[in-house]
């Protein structure tokens, strides 16, 4: 499976071309720095040295400081690629800022901010960034707890991963990662005991919806059980009680198990769903799981074009060709690379 290849040249042909293809056409942000939407990601995808393109004036007078499209997804993106010098200038920045968000959401939100940190600590061992997540924590919890009770309005009623309920029970996961605060845990596990309460059963499986109380339902990563999956997987990691969510993850599985899917995203389409399919191979050991991502991957053949010479996926919409990560060819091309590394180590 060398389709990753053709993806990689598809991504290093247009930055030869021009540059300002970071700006995908199929994205309502044009933040070239931004995380889900802008070059950084699509650059690590492609094999290509980000760093000669960036301007850190204009990162640095940009007012959002949010994961998605802001200061600290461009921060992230610095620390894992080895670029040190300017961390704790950017980590200044967004600090002084924290004290505006009250958005507790990934994408956004604190609960983003804090992820990015505890990935940054996990990585160089820098305890300022383990005490302000700690901080972004305590923030958190008094916007999301009313005496002591889950607030119903948290993220206006969103379940999902990126704008609601389950990312931030992945924050809180992670969290307890770091400290083994078991408070973390727990917090965690009423948020997930919350979400798993609006589960709608299926023919096949379950699901969840989009929102509190709604019939939408929805098996992608961003809004639906792809998402509230990876979020379980995590929680299971740690828990003492394996059998408390096990079963709702085999439902909520089978659920995703669809055939029906409208594009072939990471964030709200097939590749995000079939990356979920790996992590659940890597859970169970079951092969069954890594069977199913491999049909995700055969069956997004079936929306490729050919343009130019070289190969692209339609985005969310089906409409317009873009290359980011979010809604583009680089969140196929990562699940792609996942896949393509998961069979490797199998055989």
């Amino acid at each position: 499976m060398y389709e990753f290849i053709d993806l990689k040249q598809t991504i290093q042909y247009n930055y030869r071309r021009n540059t300002d293809i970071v700006f995908p056409v199929n994205s309502p942000e044009k933040n070239k720095y931004s995380l889900f939407y802008g070059f950084p990601l699509i650059s690590v995808m492609g094999d290509i040295d980000f760093s000669n393109l960036t301007d850190s004036s204009e990162i640095l007078n940009n007012n959002d400081i949010s994961l998605s499209n802001g200061i600290t997804g461009y921060l992230l993106l610095l620390c894992k690629t080895g670029k040190f010098n300017k961390l704790a200038e950017y980590k200044t920045l967004i600090d002084t800022k924290l004290s505006n968000i009250s958005d507790v959401c990934i994408r956004n939100g604190l609960s983003g901010i804090g992820l990015a940190y505890i990935l940054i600590y996990k990585q160089l061992k820098d305890e300022t960034f383990l005490k302000t997540a700690i901080f972004i924590e305590k923030k958190i919890r008094e916007l999301i707890l009313i005496k002591n009770e889950l607030n119903n309005n948290i993220a206006e009623g969103n379940l999902g991963l990126i704008d609601g309920l389950a990312g931030i029970s992945y924050f809180y996961t992670s969290l307890y990662e770091c400290t083994s605060n078991n408070k973390y845990l727990e917090i965690s596990n009423t948020i997930i005991s919350i979400i798993v309460s609006q589960r709608k059963k299926l023919f096949k499986g379950s699901l969840i919806p989009i929102k509190r109380d709604s019939n939408i339902l929805s098996p992608y990563i961003s809004h639906g059980a792809a998402g509230l999956i990876k979020v379980i997987i995590q929680y299971l990691k740690h828990s003492q009680e394996k059998s408390c969510y096990e079963d709702v993850l085999l439902s909520l599985l089978d659920g995703i198990d669809t055939k029906f899917v409208s594009n072939p995203s990471y964030f709200y389409g097939l590749s995000g769903i079939g990356d979920t399919f790996i992590d659940a191979y890597n859970y169970f050991k079951e092969g069954t799981y890594l069977e199913k991502a491999y049909e995700i991957f055969k069956s997004l053949q079936l929306f490729k074009v050919k343009f130019d010479g070289h190969y692209y996926y339609p985005g969310e919409d089906l409409m317009n060709l873009g290359l980011d990560f979010e809604k583009g060819l680089s969140g196929i091309l990562y699940f792609y690379s996942k896949l393509q590394k998961t069979i490797d180590q199998k055989y």
